[in-house]
């Protein structure tokens, strides 16, 4: 199970439909089948069950899309975090981000103090 399964997932939840979701998104209706199946089989259970041509959520399904929603906006706030951070760190002045040799770098501060190496003590 991937981010992008689970918004093609929601996007179908959402309109009820495989052809609508997939103009939505940009993908084909066998790629979105595929998806809902990876998906199905994952939580070994039905997510959708048809009524005429609409795609309706099951009580897994909706159980499913709940935790979507969180999970995605959880990453996009995850993303969007870090990003601030990296920009941040890149405008500090006098913080030298560069590696300064083939050896495993790590930000070097005008203080010529480094962060302790990762590994055993």
């Amino acid at each position: 199970m991937d981010i992008r399964d689970l918004a093609y997932f929601e996007a179908i939840a959402r309109l009820e439909s495989l052809t609508r979701a997939a103009a939505e998104v940009g993908r084909t209706k066998p790629a979105l089948s595929k998806c809902i199946r990876r998906l199905e089989d994952r939580v070994e259970g039905a997510l959708f069950e048809r009524r005429g041509r609409r795609l309706v959520l099951t009580a897994a399904g909706q159980t499913l899309l709940s935790h979507a929603v969180r999970m995605r906006a959880a990453m996009a706030d995850a993303l969007r975090d870090v990003a601030e951070m990296a920009g941040a760190i890149k405008g500090m002045s006098g913080w030298d981000l560069a590696p300064q040799s083939s050896k495993p770098s790590c930000l070097s501060s005008p203080t010529g103090i480094a962060p302790r190496p990762a590994g055993p003590r």
